[in-house]
């Protein structure tokens, strides 16, 4: 009976996984990233067309302006009136022993003014301006008026300094724009994380189809010389049904693999929203390289390389990682809103001056200090009681978050030295079942083993090489979670923790 071996087949449709790497070699195939050619790529083509990037960075840019905004309330500002008004209801002057009391009542005046108000950084205001008009009595009298002002107001308790309104609106605004600088650190970070992980994944499925499509090929092949050979009477029954039951075993695998592949593929084109270009050609005997080609991918890289140890994560880390950011700046904000709500629990003490001058008459010049204080001030002890609760709550927060970074940090190191133990393991079986596979397939030849126990060996290989690759690409997930732990995804990508984000 004429052998028919599996060997050649699968040394084609192999993953690539060779020989396996000690540490030492391991070492000299590290590079300064971590990050192949095409990952790198792929992930700059996410975070160009996610729209879930876009949209918090037109959050971000909200925020912004209402920073902006803030900032403007600081300027200068100015103000123009204009008014003209008639008084129909205007009487005859009213004369006490021949002096008219009230002469001159208006009929009808016009007024014009301009003033510019500037606020101090002491939470006081300086205010000035120029108020010029026309009146005409009943009598016919007429007369121009211009007046010019000055004023000034410091408080010298509740309202001072950072305190007044122009000053804390700044304040809370440079806070909730660090705010919302993190929350978008922590979307970038996650499409990142999301980004290398389906990217991995996808390739493993692509080249687990393409290993299942050789295998495919290789049962229908042989199908046609079993077939012929069962005709001809050179080949039993037996053997006969086991070419079909293989055949058979051989195309249900292709199906789930393309089915496998197509999901792998969706999951990674939502991430490019709406400009996602899906494939026209979705058989399952779909050739995935050249798919994968479409979308800017290869299939090129090697799988016996291991992946450049990421770096070790250190307590700082925590501080920066955005989550903790974040709920650093939550709580700095609560901190200044307690303070002020404290201040607001103050008299109100003011100091005031001011100086009038029309153009025609003397000068009128007036200082004061303006006390009030409303007692019990109800609205301000219920703002200081709720601000000292919830800053208890995002003490709280804050620690809990920077203590997850670090412990995730140190489970993901032992994960990794474990994963990278795993694939060198793998890799070693993968060299051992190729020598079992050659060895099997010349015993066959010779008559000393069945062709079962061929089929066996080349299957044992196959498998040995798909749970090679598994492990390489469960190392490589690994490190782009770690990675998004201690910082390197954010720097990898051109976006710092500390820069800005474009």
């Amino acid at each position: 009976m004429r052998a028919y071996s599996l060997v050649p087949v699968l040394f084609l449709c192999g993953l690539g996984i060779s020989q396996p790497l000690d540490s030492t070699a391991s070492d000299s195939l590290r590079t300064s990233s971590t990050w192949p050619r095409e990952e790198s790529d792929w992930v700059r083509k996410v975070l160009a067309l996610n729209p879930d990037i876009a949209s918090q960075k037109l959050s971000l840019q909200s925020t912004r302006v209402e920073g902006e905004f803030a900032r403007r309330g600081r300027l200068p500002q100015w103000t123009f009136t204009g008014e003209a008004a008639a008084y129909p209801d205007a009487r005859d002057p009213v004369v006490v022993g021949g002096v008219p009391v009230l002469a001159g009542q208006k009929e009808w005046a016009t007024e014009a003014g301009a003033g510019v108000k500037q606020v101090l950084p002491t939470g006081g205001e300086i205010e000035a301006g120029a108020v010029a008009g026309y009146q005409k009595s009943k009598q016919g009298v007429a007369r121009d008026t211009q007046t010019v002002h000055l004023s000034a107001r410091q408080p010298l308790w509740k309202g001072r300094g950072k305190y007044a309104d122009p000053q804390m609106a700044v304040a809370l605004s440079g806070i909730d724009e660090s705010a919302a600088m993190a929350d978008l650190r922590a979307r970038i970070l996650d499409i990142i994380t999301q980004a290398r992980t389906r990217y991995w994944n996808l390739l493993l499925k692509a080249r687990q189809l393409q290993s299942l499509q050789a295998d495919s090929a290789y049962w229908a092949q042989s199908m046609l010389s079993a077939d012929a050979q069962y005709r001809l009477g050179d080949l039993s029954e037996e053997d006969f049904l086991r070419f079909r039951i293989q055949n058979l075993g051989a195309r249900q695998s292709l199906l789930e693999g393309g089915q496998a592949f197509r999901q792998a593929l969706e999951e990674a084109l939502k991430l490019l929203g709406p400009d996602a270009e899906y494939p026209a050609d979705r058989a399952y005997h779909a050739d995935a390289a050249r798919i994968l080609k479409n979308q800017g991918l290869a299939l090129d890289d090697d799988y016996s390389r291991l992946p450049a140890e990421p770096k070790p994560g250190d307590n700082a880390m925590a501080e920066h990682y955005p989550t903790v950011q974040k709920l650093a700046r939550l709580l700095e904000k609560n901190e200044l809103q307690r303070e002020r709500a404290q201040n607001q629990r103050w008299p109100q003490l003011d100091l005031e001056a001011t100086w009038n001058k029309p153009i025609e008459g003397r000068s009128d010049s007036r200082i004061a200090a303006v006390f009030s204080w409303t007692i019990p001030a109800l609205s301000a002890g219920r703002d200081l009681r709720q601000l000292l609760l919830q800053a208890k709550i995002q003490r709280l927060d804050s620690s809990q978050a920077a203590m997850e970074v670090k412990a995730a940090m140190a489970r993901l190191r032992d994960q990794y030295g474990i994963q990278k133990e795993r694939f060198l393991l793998a890799s070693e079986k993968v060299a051992l079942e190729r020598q079992r596979s050659l060895i099997a397939q010349r015993r066959h030849e010779m008559g000393d083993i069945s062709f079962t126990e061929l089929q066996l060996s080349a299957r044992d290989r196959l498998q040995a090489e798909q749970d090679a690759a598994t492990a390489y690409v469960a190392l490589r997930i690994l490190v782009a979670e770690i990675e998004a732990w201690n910082g390197e995804s954010l720097a990898a990508a051109d976006i710092g923790i500390e820069g800005e984000i474009p």
